[in-house]
């Protein structure tokens, strides 16, 4: 299906109000046309590629066929249609996987095989294999600095930040816990 039209009908909003599903004249729930049912479904399943072409196929105007898509109760009803469309997929999906165990290509077989476990939550453990730890450490050096005597200094660090000339420059101080 074309993105633009997959656009169109993924666009149902999250928060319909009542009022734009029920026609104010009647009372009733607002009704979708037989030729628009028919637009709505050939486009979901791809019995036509773009609206241009279900709007000729169906004896609407592009125009028309256009704004409706937009209208509150016809994206009710694009959203059950997509709804029964993915269940009615799903039992076909369900079926071809079963099949696929059976395969000819052992790799086919393997895959499918996999997918089925997968999907009832057994899971193959992982081939990377390893190990990983993570202990929130910053990588880095850490300089203690002593006295001669073996007592050590406070609070204190040397910056030996590089200077301009690329020797060390000695005697800024950084007090304990900053960066």
């Amino acid at each position: 299906m074309p993105p633009s039209v997959a656009a169109r009908l993924d666009n149902s909003p999250q928060v319909i109000p009542d009022s734009a599903l029920i026609d104010k004249r009647t009372n009733k729930p607002r009704r979708i046309s037989k030729p628009l049912k028919e637009a709505v479904r050939g486009l979901l399943d791809g019995k036509y590629k773009t609206v241009t072409d279900a709007a000729k196929a169906v004896g609407l105007s592009r125009w028309h066929l256009s704004e409706s898509l937009g209208k509150a109760h016809v994206q009710v009803f694009i959203a059950s249609e997509r709804a029964r469309t993915l269940a009615n997929g799903s039992l076909r999906a369900a079926a071809r996987l079963v099949d696929l165990m059976e395969a000819q290509s052992e790799h086919v077989a393997l895959q499918a095989s996999d997918k089925l476990l997968a999907f009832q939550g057994i899971v193959a453990p992982s081939q990377h294999g390893g190990v990983q730890v993570n202990v929130n450490v910053t990588p880095g050096y850490i300089v203690k600095l002593r006295h001669a005597e073996g007592a050590e200094l406070d609070g204190q660090a040397i910056d030996v930040t590089p200077g301009a000339d690329g020797q060390a420059v000695a005697g800024g101080t950084i007090e304990r816990g900053e960066r």
